[in-house]
């Protein structure tokens, strides 16, 4: 019941005007919370639950009553997401919408969002991978790649060879070595998460670069002030553009706070 509680009080907490913070709970927490959500879906379900680290619903698996057709997809997935709407994170159910993609069904909340769901439905079998953020996503601010990154293009790299890995391929850092990403960043301190709007810096090379000490890996989105805190960038939507689970879930984190 504890945990139940906490997960409505997330979901309220994130439709308020205040900044939602998520605590982070313990493996025996998550286990607990896994059984409890599991029970919702109902025992002919047979729903096997996952959740992460502040108990909302990252995986389920589960049996339908009925084999639902392939012009059905959407409504069923929307529906079960509706149906348990505060364990996937959502803030208004009536603002969720979906399209398929590839033969997924993938959904979102609202003009803008964090996070995504994919749902898998084969008949009667349902998978379900990962969820919404509660939270206010705001429009993305406009960034000058070049005006943040510019002193770190020209930079000496070295990787072990492609063709050979006893050697190594020498290159220069430019512009493509590196993606600028816009969104909100779950920021871990004292092992609550707490959604900040952000930059964040990723690299495409492999291998040694020096001079990237001073690389601005993450940065507040307005201020552009540097955070040092340990953190997960969730992907997130807008419009027709959909996150697949597999991009929203990438974690830019050290063992500080997030694996530790």
């Amino acid at each position: 019941m504890r945990i139940a509680l906490l997960l409505l009080f997330v979901a309220s907490t994130a439709t308020a005007s205040v900044t939602p913070s998520f605590p982070m709970l313990s493996k025996a927490q998550k286990v607990e919370t896994a059984k409890t959500l599991a029970a919702t879906f109902g025992k002919a379900a047979k729903a096997k639950v996952e959740v992460d680290d502040v108990g909302l619903i990252e995986h389920v698996e589960l049996t339908l009553a009925a084999a639902v057709k392939d012009d059905d997809k959407i409504e069923a997935a929307l529906a079960l997401v509706r149906d348990h709407a505060a364990a996937f994170g959502v803030r208004d159910p009536k603002a969720l919408h979906a399209k398929i993609q590839y033969s997924d069904v993938v959904i979102g909340e609202g003009a803008r969002w964090t996070g995504g769901i994919t749902v898998q439905i084969f008949k009667a079998q349902v998978n379900t991978r990962g969820h919404l953020w509660p939270i206010e996503t705001p429009a993305p601010p406009a960034v000058d790649k070049d005006k943040l990154l510019k002193k770190f293009y020209g930079l000496d790299g070295s990787a072990p060879s492609r063709c050979d890995c006893r050697k190594e391929d020498l290159f220069k850092t430019d512009a493509s070595s590196f993606d600028v990403h816009v969104g909100v960043a779950m920021i871990c301190k004292d092992k609550v998460l707490t959604p900040r709007a952000a930059i964040v810096v990723t690299t495409h090379f492999r291998g040694n670069v020096k001079g990237l000490e001073d690389l601005p890996w993450l940065l507040d989105a307005t201020s552009r002030e540097r955070i040092s805190d340990d953190f997960l960038f969730p992907d997130g939507g807008s419009g027709e553009s959909y996150a697949q689970t597999w991009s929203t879930i990438t974690a830019h984190a050290t063992q500080a706070c997030i694996y530790k």
